[in-house]
């Protein structure tokens, strides 16, 4: 369920990489905004297709600093649970874009799950 891309050189660009289930896709996470030097602990998520392009970027509103755990929730589906934000997910579209999307009751408890077996609970 949670995987990590090793190419190096994406490993270097990102603080952590998250794969999908197929390795279709993957999650580039980078800590702080480099645009703004005062958000140093903000979250971004950067979609990748598997030879490690970027498709798409967008802000999560979570802080790093905070407890967190990503996971792919299905195939086009990628979730963050934050301690300081709750539980957030965005859809792979179409058009390879990451749309916000709609968390339901059932996402939550896996969500929550997720997050606890990262913290040791």
């Amino acid at each position: 369920m949670i995987g990590l891309l090793c190419s190096c050189s994406t490993k270097e660009m990102w603080d952590e990489v998250y794969a999908s289930p197929s390795g279709d896709f993957a999650i580039g996470v980078q800590i702080g905004d480099e645009e703004d030097v005062n958000n140093k602990a903000e979250m971004f998520f950067t979609l990748l297709d598997k030879e490690g392009d970027i498709l798409d970027k967008t802000r999560t509103k979570a802080s790093a600093a905070m407890n967190y755990a990503i996971f792919w929730y299905t195939e086009k589906t990628v979730t963050l649970y934050s301690s300081d934000i709750g539980v957030k997910a965005w859809l792979v579209s179409k058009d390879k874009k990451l749309l916000p999307a709609e968390v339901d009751s059932k996402m939550d408890k896996k969500a929550e799950e997720v997050f606890n077996k990262k913290l040791g609970r």
